[in-house]
């Protein structure tokens, strides 16, 4: 890039910006901009900043022209420096703005789990935590596309979007719960309590069979080991997995709670299994692919 070839070329003949600039004849801000590929210089200066730097126009452009001082090509090159520029102003912007959103979902779920310890009266540490992350999950629901294009490029987010809802909805059916049963008006023994929680966990497992292989590779919704969030053909396997032993291991699940005692070593277990299989399998991959790297 120009401003790379500048900064390198400035360095290696051992000049200051300001010295640069001032035989240049231009203010050190402007010498800094096109390092920081945030302007270019115009034909005339390119040349004059060749003849300082005593490099051809072409070492700096970084390209082979008919002849080293044409405006033509120059001018040619210098558009080409523009649009890269305009490219990553608008990567900067995308980054930045995802950053902020990032920012909100990260604070709102914060603030929900702090108000959950916190606050003294339990019916309204529900509500409010409730409230803060499902507020989260809009704004995920809302952005989605663009979260998901920052990183990896896709643009089909419609397996995110459900994921989405989904953990909306079950946020507030949780929720809901919780408060009916602190306040009186609905009262369960603990057996049946136990029934409710394992229904909801099979929901989840059940689904996530269902959803887990239309789920893009992305960073904010999936199974977010390590390796599947840094390997595209990791996160692949690992939903492709997911989407196979979710099904049936949520119906053995279900089958099991009718004569297990303990049901949370039950759920314990098999949680493990599901997000230990899928983990593995694609750790595995990643492990694999390492070794192949390291013999070529």
């Amino acid at each position: 890039m120009l401003s790379d070839q500048i900064k390198k070329y400035r360095r290696a003949r051992g000049l200051s910006q300001e010295d640069l600039a001032a035989q240049l004849h231009v203010v050190r801000q402007t010498l800094s901009k096109w390092e920081n590929a945030l302007s270019v210089p115009d034909a005339d200066q390119l040349i004059a900043l060749a003849r300082v730097l005593e490099v051809r126009v072409n070492d700096l452009l970084k390209a082979e022209m008919e002849a080293p001082y044409d405006t033509r090509d120059i001018a040619a090159e210098l558009a080409k420096a523009n649009e890269q520029i305009a490219q990553y102003a608008e990567a900067g912007r995308l980054r930045t703005q995802v950053g902020r959103i990032r920012g909100r979902i990260i604070w709102l779920s914060v603030l929900a789990v702090v108000i959950m310890h916190a606050v003294g009266n339990e019916i309204l540490a529900i509500s409010l935590s409730a409230l803060l992350f499902i507020a989260s999950l809009v704004i995920l629901y809302r952005y989605n596309i663009l979260l998901s294009v920052e990183f990896s490029g896709e643009k089909d987010t419609g397996g995110i979007r459900a994921v989405t809802v989904f953990d909306m909805i079950l946020v507030a059916l949780v929720a809901g719960s919780a408060i009916l049963v602190k306040t009186g008006t609905i009262s369960l023994p603990e057996k049946q309590e136990e029934f409710f929680a394992a229904a909801l966990v099979a929901i989840v497992i059940l689904f996530a069979g269902l959803i887990a292989p239309q789920l893009p590779y992305n960073r904010h919704t999936g199974l977010r080991l390590p390796w599947t969030v840094q390997n595209e053909g990791a996160w692949n396997i690992a939903h492709k997995v997911l989407g196979i032993i979710s099904v049936p291991l949520g119906l053995t699940y279900l089958s099991l709670t009718l004569f297990v005692k303990s049901m949370k070593v039950l759920t314990l277990v098999i949680v493990v299994i599901w997000i230990g299989v899928p983990g593995l399998i694609s750790l595995l991959y990643v492990i694999k692919l390492s070794h192949m790297g390291r013999r070529k």
